[in-house]
């Protein structure tokens, strides 16, 4: 008991020293996480990419790549003066270790211009300026110096360059018409800004963001584009959606992508989601939909997706599509009555998926192209497909699919398309004939292995693509076009992408 208190009491008289160095600490790595030209970003930036040139060229080698090595003789022919850079990038001047930031931001309001731009960082000033200079001169820019700070515009141009200290910044602004300001006094206004105001603090998800890197980084705050879509969005019907997508296009996205040696990873996430409490993690498709999925299918993918939020966010869009249905006129009886109908199943139609999602896509069919005149260019077949639809309401289901085929309709239109519809327990699935017998039987000729099913099972979304079985069954199926069959060269490079999530992190 003694020694416990000797302990306790040791631990109060330090806490308060651990309380400083923690508030040190802090504050110094929230500085430090803008480093080099992360300062100069726009706080009110709402698309920010970054790239890492030192890693892509070192990582490329493309000096030493065979297939580079013809177009880089032939840049070096037609452009001698950038030869030097070509075969050193360090030539540049710029510091190749700090990230290239590309920013958008602005276009909200009239004295506020659209404007994007890029952000460098000099490792020698002497080199740099000397290029600056060149480019200036061969851009018929002019240069305007004021303490320090030195930027190279045109009369009438909306883009331009701009340096202070070691950061260089390149900036253009959208045109706007009926303004009497000079565009290049704009350019020069926002590099200005830029470049004189570095910053010690960004927004929280915006920093986050910018601690995680990769060789290219992208982040994304929704209610900017959101903003400009409000503004310029074509003033007819399908602006009434706008209420309905705008919790969809005002979130907030970061990715990233990481290359290593035979693979490349792409990250995205939600930069201010919070993680899910243990036991509370959200589960990928059931097992009744996992079994039935083709295991030699090339493309093979699940979602799901809370049931909920799928019913009001499509609830919402449906509304506005209806309601930008014109109304009935008199003696149009008729017309109105298949309105009406339409809008009495729509609650049928949202009760019954339970939001998970399975689909398949298999071999492209061999000698099924459509027919086409002799000028117009090589159609691709379709796919054999097999879509699965998780149930949670039976009953919903059959009051819509009974409305939906009155007078047979939805039969009609199914075999007209050379789709069968196949109702299972929990599950709706729809159908080419490749797979409608899988489908009816409600077991797979070739079954997914022990590991792909549980990506499938634990993974709210989910997806595989056999790029080499894909490539060959695209190849199997008929003529190609000389376009489709280079990049069907480039697709056979590759063995497979796969992809796991969930909404917040991809």
């Amino acid at each position: 008991m003694h020694k416990k208190h000797d302990v306790r009491f040791q631990t109060f008289k330090i806490k308060p020293l651990w309380v400083a160095l923690a508030l040190v600490f802090s504050s110094s790595h929230a500085v430090a996480a803008l480093q080099g030209t992360a300062k100069w970003i726009p706080e009110d930036a709402y698309v920010v990419a970054s790239v890492r040139l030192g890693n892509i060229l070192e990582k490329s080698d493309y000096a030493n790549t065979a297939e580079w090595k013809p177009i880089l003789k032939w840049v070096e022919k037609v452009l001698p003066e950038i030869a030097p850079i070509l075969e050193d990038a360090n030539a540049t001047g710029l510091n190749l270790k700090v990230p290239v930031r590309l920013f958008l931001r602005g276009g909200h309001a009239k004295d506020d211009a659209l404007a994007f731009g890029a952000l460098f960082f000099a490792k020698d000033k002497e080199k740099v300026a000397s290029s600056l200079a060149s480019i200036a001169k061969k851009a018929n820019l002019r240069m305007r110096r004021d303490k320090g700070f030195v930027a190279y515009v045109g009369t009438g141009k909306s883009i331009g360059l701009a340096m202070k200290g070691q950061v260089i910044a390149f900036v253009g602004v959208a045109p706007s018409p009926g303004n009497p300001i000079d565009p290049s006094d704009r350019v020069e206004e926002v590099a200005r800004s830029l470049l004189e105001k570095p910053t010690d603090s960004l927004p929280k998800s915006l920093a986050k963001h910018l601690g995680k890197s990769g060789d290219v980084d992208l982040y994304v705050n929704g209610e900017g584009l959101a903003k400009l879509a409000h503004l310029f969005w074509p003033a007819d019907q399908w602006k009434g959606m706008l209420p309905a997508i705008g919790p969809i296009l005002e979130r907030k996205l970061a990715a990233r992508i990481k290359s290593h040696p035979g693979r490349f990873i792409l990250e995205i996430e939600d930069p201010e989601a919070k993680p899910a409490k243990k036991g509370k993690e959200a589960n990928g498709l059931p097992a009744h939909l996992v079994d039935l999925l083709p295991g030699d299918a090339p493309v093979v993918a699940g979602l799901s997706i809370d049931p909920e939020d799928m019913r009001s966010t499509t609830g919402a869009i449906l509304a506005q599509l209806l309601g930008a249905v014109p109304e009935k006129k008199e003696g149009e009886g008729s017309k109105g009555s298949a309105i009406s109908a339409l809008q009495d199943s729509v609650d049928d139609l949202l009760a019954s998926p339970s939001g998970h999602f399975a689909l398949a896509l298999g071999s492209f069919r061999k000698g099924q192209q459509p027919s086409r005149s002799p000028e117009s260019p090589l159609a691709l077949p379709s796919p054999g497909m097999l879509l699965g639809i998780g149930v949670e309401s039976d009953f919903s289901l059959g009051q819509f699919l009974a409305q939906a085929n009155v007078g047979g309709i939805l039969d009609s239109l199914l075999a007209y398309n050379g789709l069968g519809l196949t109702r299972k327990k929990d599950a709706l699935w729809l159908s080419t004939p490749e797979y409608l017998r899988e489908a009816t039987l409600g077991r797979p000729l070739d079954r997914l292995n022990k590991n792909r099913r549980e990506l499938f099972a634990k993974h709210p979304v989910a997806a595989e693509v056999n790029l080499r079985s894909l490539s060959r069954s695209i190849r199997d199926a008929g003529p190609l076009n000389f376009d489709l069959l280079k990049t069907l060269d480039l697709t056979d490079e590759g063995e497979r992408i796969a992809v796991t999530g969930n909404w917040d992190n991809l």
